[in-house]
């Protein structure tokens, strides 16, 4: 192996084969980007010329996003010059515009073409790039023409299962039927073992069966008779045993303990035959009840003859299926015209064998990057090596190729993630570099890290080891009543009872103590909030568990893992609507129904009017059969207000359900339109999909509930590459534990990866040891996640974790602190969570229903229009805001009253000194983009505009349902804002302190015909009649600059220029103007018609004409948009919510 150097981004040579070792933090994704623009500049290389290969979709966005950002930088700097870039990306330009290798002009020609390039970039996963090359040099590859990768292989799986069930086991003799069925066994033999196997042995895996297999062939029938024989009678003597002795024993029972209690407990033989098995292994049980202990052990001696009968019988089972599973699936993939992930990396690393494909490839890319590199199995290294690596190829070829990864971060074991692949590429390529500088965490905390690690040996391999890391940054630490804290916490807990209790409630004292501060920047240091902090835990029902804890403590957390969404209560909760849809009946609504999501608790079900629900779920019906199964479900989830009653206090887990609900949906409507399914066909592909165990791909993957301030809970698997300010690491004490199947990687030089079904010692010596260097590179990967704090739990049991914690020194307290006490006095909930009654309050109740829009391929917004990509049709029924609208009365307004003069007029705006400090806050305080738009419109969609005392108790509300933007101390600068919004003179004589509740409607949705374009579709902020005139309102958060005077009659013009608002509220007044027409008699636009409001919040005072853009109905309807492209007067085919 070539001796390890360390890496410096700016002087690695930019030739042949290397090998760079990561460390977690050490800038990969950074570098990688930097090297790319390297290529660029200094060795002229197009951007298509770059192949970069990673193991995720998001790595992929990630690196995407860095070289784009990095390439225009660059670009930018050969332009302007100038100090705002990063200085690494400086030195490159400035050296290769002085050195003599290159004309002063190659520079910014070559990034000039790598902007114009930069759709060509090719950054993709392992499976991309296979697939790509495949259907690219097909010919070449022999490949068909027009082949779909098949995601999920588990309904073809199943289909061999239960064809080798019928042909192999239920023509077994009766003899070994029962035998294969024996009950008393850890792991029964069912279907899902066979559909566990042929996964297994898809993914490259074979069985490793023990010897012997022939002769048991040959004997198995009169074997399997005699065990049976055996067992049964030795079990038939026990139980005569404790038959005849259980009415002595119950009058005088044993005098120990143990032994008493479990007579007092069993009333009957068969329950005390129960608990005495239950505790077979207690020493007491022999002394106890000997004879009765005598014939059980003599019973166990003859069990574990059957069971070793039974495990033969299962080994030749699975060794058949083992022989036709490939077999049987490349057929049916054949037949559909489809492959697998798997398939694409096997097709390509038989075709690279080939030259002329080799050829194609050395000509098509000059520089290769494998990011994950640690993750990688020995054909997709091959793939890479034969192509541009191997020795004869460098001799021949100036391919630049690096392989990235860390050893110590190679937690996909079960991915079969290679290290003896990992280090044969690191013996075979020409240089190694090593990257010891963390970015990521704070110096102490890495010092802490460094002195966690280096245990001799510490990943039980001698060819990994743990190289002490650098502070890259000098970042700021974490503070606690003024002191640096200590970054690793151990703390110590007595069972799992507590540990749960024990995690959630430091995490409320966190959030709760004004005293724990983090950097926030600039020399400030902020308090701590639940997105700082980040659980990682072993297993998906771990982080539920937690989730649920701290929802009850009202700390927001969601959870990102890779449970499927079709195993959630949630599928199965619209499996039974869709039952209920399909067939309604009394029973079918009861069972549907009977959701709290849903509105029905059992008395609800039992008092519901039955006629009623009939009715609608037969419309439902309707509809689905006429637009399909998303409409139906979003009719349904519209009727009964299940995003209501998912925000109700109680319902802890709403955001989860909804989440659930809509993603639910959409795999609904994908597979009824990509299989053109009917509605049973349709329902008997979810009842499959609930009761699968199948591997989780992302389509099906659970969404994370919300991006809102939440603590995140997550799996390592899924944590990695992802940083917390504050890590929690509740389980890492890991063991090995047992599964049906031992799965392992023979030791050198076979290497394979195999299953087995008979636990020999061996075996389970090599599973174990193999699972135990996981597990401690899984400690790595979890603790490396941590900016500033670690917060480690353990019991201090036998472990993964024991020998770190047992190897740590006792001096450096300072770094490392342990904690095993619990502060009493702590709050129990954190008093900054989500108020779940705020929340009620914002959502609609009155929710209207609406029967969805035939033709969603046709409907349009002003949305769709402006931007530049396609518009993807939204569910008609919700508000475009993500919050449904309150209708607030809707109906009065067409009642025309009169102007009302007699309005409580509300007090005048503050002193000046109030005034410049409610300048600081709606200019610099009140942050910018859609959030805080969102928060704008539901504050005002609250307000009851003519009842000045009713507008603190909606400011308050509106603060605890969204704290992201506004906290306790702003509700006075709120209600400055409100006082000048609704006070503002807008044109001669409207003022919104005016309007009353029942003149205005609020987020008014519409739709209306296009001709034979469609629907149009949008919402209205707010509709309302002010002195017999009505007017569509807009309110508008857009930052135009820190003054009022920013937004003056001229900025806010501009700005509706640019922004386009000039067509939206056109296509709006088409809306209104259509509706009005039908609505009242009479109806005369130029007359009756007011105008457009836009409403600027941040600009506008009181008493000034500032950030208001009012255009009257004359101005409006003289516009040409209404004499060319709107038919205002047709009154045909239009909806209004």
């Amino acid at each position: 192996m070539a001796d390890m150097k360390p890496f410096n981004v700016l002087r690695v040579p930019l030739n042949g084969s290397n090998l760079i070792e990561a460390s977690a933090g050490t800038g990969k994704t950074y570098s990688i980007a930097v090297l790319v623009l390297r290529m660029i500049i200094e060795k002229s290389l197009t951007i298509s010329q770059i192949l970069i290969v990673t193991f995720t979709n998001a790595a992929v966005a990630e690196l995407e996003v860095r070289i784009r950002f990095f390439v225009r930088q660059a670009y930018n700097y050969t332009r302007h010059r100038g100090d705002h870039i990063d200085q690494n990306i400086k030195t490159i330009v400035d050296r290769a515009m002085l050195s003599s290798g290159l004309d002063r002009e190659t520079v910014p020609e070559s990034l000039a073409k790598a902007v114009r390039d930069l759709d060509d970039t090719q950054i993709m996963t392992i499976h991309g790039f296979c697939q790509q090359t495949l259907q690219e040099f097909a010919f070449e590859t022999e490949q068909a023409f027009d082949v779909e990768v098949l995601t999920d292989q588990t309904l073809l799986n199943k289909h061999i299962c239960n064809r080798f069930w019928r042909e192999e086991i239920s023509v077994l003799d009766p003899e070994l039927l029962e035998l294969l069925f024996y009950k008393k066994v850890k792991f029964p033999f069912t279907k899902d073992t066979l559909t566990g196997f042929v996964n297994q042995v898809l993914s490259g895996r074979t069985l490793r069966t023990t010897p012997g297999q022939e002769a048991f062939e040959d004997t198995v029938l009169e074997k399997a008779r005699q065990c049976l024989d055996k067992t049964k009678e030795a079990y038939r003597l026990f139980y005569q045993m404790v038959e005849s002795q259980f009415p002595l024993i119950k009058r005088e029972p044993p005098s120990g303990t143990y032994a008493r209690d479990l007579v007092e407990q069993s009333s009957t033989v068969p329950d005390f035959i129960w608990k005495f098995e239950k505790k077979w292994g207690a020493n007491y049980l022999v002394s106890s009840f000997p004879r009765i202990a005598q014939l059980y052990e003599s019973f166990i001696e003859q069990q574990q003859g059957l069971i070793s009968m039974r495990t033969c019988l299962v080994e030749r089972l699975l060794l058949k299926l083992q022989e036709v599973a490939l077999e049987r699936m490349n057929q049916a993939k054949e037949r559909k015209n489809v492959v697998g992930f798997d398939d694409l990396i096997n097709s390509l690393w038989k075709a690279v064998k080939k030259e002329n494909v080799c050829r194609l490839l050395r000509e098509k890319y000059a520089a290769v990057f494998i990011d994950e590199f640690q993750d990688t199995d020995k054909a997709q290294y091959e793939i890479f090596h034969d192509i541009f690596s191997a020795p004869a190829v460098q001799q021949v070829h100036d391919h630049v190729v690096f392989y990235i990864g860390d050893p110590k971060q190679s937690i996909f074991g079960w991915r079969k993630a290679d290290l003896s692949t990992y280090k044969r590429a690191r013996e075979q390529v020409e240089s190694v570099y090593t990257m010891n500088s963390n970015y990521r965490s704070t110096p102490r905390l890495i010092h802490a890290l460094n002195r966690f690690f280096p245990l001799e040996n510490a990943f039980l391999d001698p060819e990994i080891r743990y190289y002490p890391v650098d502070a890259g940054t000098d970042r700021p630490e974490m503070t606690a009543h003024g002191k640096r804290v200590a970054p690793l916490c151990i703390v110590q807990y007595e069972n799992q009872e507590t540990l749960m209790d024990m995690v959630c409630n430091k995490i409320v004292g966190l959030l709760s103590c004004k005293e724990h501060l983090i950097p926030c920047g600039a020399g400030n240091w902020r308090q701590i909030r639940p997105s700082d902090i980040g659980i990682i835990v072993r297993m998906n029902k771990q982080a539920k568990k937690i989730r649920n804890e701290l929802a009850r403590r009202n700390v927001p957390a969601v959870t990102l893992d890779d449970t499927r969404v079709l195993s959630s209560p949630q599928a199965l909760q619209i499996y039974y609507v869709l039952l209920a849809i399909r067939q309604p009946g009394r029973v079918s609504l009861a069972k549907a129904l009977l959701n709290p999501y849903f509105g029905f608790d059992t008395q609800g079900v039992i008092r519901m009017d039955e006629e009623t629900e009939l009715e609608r779920f037969r419309e439902l019906h309707q509809i689905w059969g006429e637009w399909g199964i998303y409409n139906a479900l979003s009719s349904f989830l519209r009727i009964y207000r299940v995003r209501y009653h998912c925000t109700l206090e109680g319902n802890l887990q709403g955001q989860r359900a909804i989440t659930n609900y809509l993603h639910i949906m959409e795999l609904l409507h994908k597979t009824e339109t990509r299989s053109s399914l009917s509605a049973d066909e349709l329902i008997s592909w979810l009842s499959r999909e609930i009761t699968a165990d199948n591997p989780v791909e992302d389509e099906y993957q659970q969404r994370i509930e919300s991006d809102e301030n939440a603590v995140q809970v997550t799996t390592i698997h899924k944590a990695k590459g992802l940083s917390y300010g504050i890590v929690f690491a509740p389980y890492l004490n890991m063991n090995w534990t047992e599964h049906e199947f031992l799965d392992f990687q023979l030791p050198p030089p076979q290497e394979a990866y195999v299953v087995a079904i008979n636990k020999t010692e061996e075996f389970v010596e090599m599973a174990k040891n193999q699972a135990e260097r996981e597990n401690r590179r899984l400690i790595y990967v979890t603790l490396t996640r941590a900016v500033y704090k670690c917060f480690v739990y353990t019991r201090n049991k036998a472990s993964s974790l024991k020998p770190f914690l047992d190897a740590l020194p006792a001096d450096i307290t300072d770094l490392i602190e342990s904690d095993g006490q619990t502060d009493d006095k702590a709050p129990k909930t954190w008093a900054g969570g989500q108020d779940y009654s705020a929340v009620k309050q914002l959502v609609s109740r009155n929710p209207r229903d609406v029967p969805p829009m035939k033709g969603a391929w046709g409907v349009h917004s002003f949305s769709s229009l402006v931007s530049e990509t396609p518009y993807v049709p939204v569910q008609v029924t919700t508000s475009a805001r993500g919050q449904q609208g309150a209708a607030s009365g809707g109906q009065d307004i067409y009642d025309r009253q009169e102007k009302r003069t007699n309005l409580p007029a509300g007090s005048p705006p503050g002193s000046a000194e109030a005034q410049t400090a409610y300048d600081a806050f709606i200019f610099d305080r009140l942050p910018r983009g859609a959030k805080t738009g969102v928060f704008i419109h539901q504050l005002f969609q609250q307000l009851i505009f003519d009842d000045p005392g009713s507008w603190a108790e909606a400011v308050d509300r509106a603060v605890k349902a969204f704290p992201h933007c506004c906290q306790e101390q702003d509700k006075e600068h709120l209600l400055t804002m409100i006082n000048h919004v609704l006070h503002v003179r807008i044109g001669e004589d409207l003022v919104l302190s005016q309007v009353h509740s029942r003149e205005k409607a609020q987020e008014m949705a519409f739709f209306y015909t296009l001709q034979d374009k469609g629907l149009m579709m949008g919402f209205m902020d707010l509709f309302f009649c002010y002195n017999n005139k009505f007017y569509i309102l807009d309110w508008k958060s857009n930052h135009l600059g820190h003054t009022p005077e920013d937004y003056n009659a001229g900025a806010i013009d501009r700005m509706v220029k640019e922004s386009r608002y000039d067509l939206q509220y056109n296509i709006y007044t088409t809306a209104a103007l259509r509706h009005l027409k039908c609505k009242i008699r009479g109806f005369d636009a130029s007359r009756d018609f007011g105008g457009v409001v836009y409403l600027f919040i941040r600009g506008i005072r009181a008493g000034l004409s500032h950030g208001v853009y009012l255009r009257t109905g004359a101005q409006v309807l003289g516009q040409p948009f209404f004499s060319t492209a709107a038919d205002t007067t047709s009154t045909g085919s239009f909806l209004f919510i």
